[in-house]
């Protein structure tokens, strides 16, 4: 049987799960402090998507934002990031953080209603034999000039074969302010 949507039709979760059948919504977080737990996460999936936007109560056009996985704030965190603003591209490393660096979170001075999203993807978070790694699509955006608007690409790891029980997004300064919000699901194989 064929399914049919008209454009622009608004779908409910079950016409959702027609479309996507192996990607569930596992929690939905809409945080007012300084971090975004994703606790006691399911190890029935195979891999792991966030999706997410958020702005920060900082009095800052921005401020930077992390992850730490199952609670570990060694220094084992790798990232690298490639960002394109206006017509400029850029690249920076980081090596040996006690966090990831997940992108930049827009903030106070920003623009109003400017935010930040992220789409974060986890492959095989439950397996065993080899360290956690994930991609990551954000967004920075401080207000309307051409130079207000970062498209971002990060990839990331941490150095350590655990199994992914727990994620916590944390912001560089200030709280997430209301509006924040942040949804976890699972894909199967």
């Amino acid at each position: 049987m064929t399914t049919l949507f008209r454009s622009g039709q608004r779908l409910t979760a079950a016409q959702l799960n027609l479309l996507f059948p192996d990607m569930v919504k596992l929690d939905e977080q809409l945080p007012t402090g300084t971090t975004c737990t994703f606790a006691a996460i399911s190890q029935d999936y195979r891999h792991l998507l966030i999706v997410g936007s958020a702005r920060s109560t900082n009095a800052s056009a921005f401020v930077s934002s992390a992850m730490q996985i199952n609670g570990n704030g060694t220094a084992i965190y790798d990232s690298q990031q490639v960002n394109g603003n206006n017509v400029t591209a850029a690249a920076f490393p980081q090596t040996s953080g006690t966090s990831a660096t997940i992108g930049e979170c827009a903030a106070a001075t920003a623009t109003a209603g400017a935010c930040s999203t992220w789409r974060i993807s986890i492959p095989n978070y439950r397996g065993t034999s080899f360290w956690k790694t994930w991609d990551i699509n954000h967004t920075l955006s401080t207000g309307t000039a051409a130079t207000a608007m970062h498209t971002k690409a990060w990839a990331g790891q941490i150095r350590d074969t655990a199994a992914i029980t727990s994620i916590t997004l944390l912001t560089g300064g200030g709280n997430f302010a209301t509006g924040s919000a942040f949804s976890l699901y699972g894909l199967l194989g």
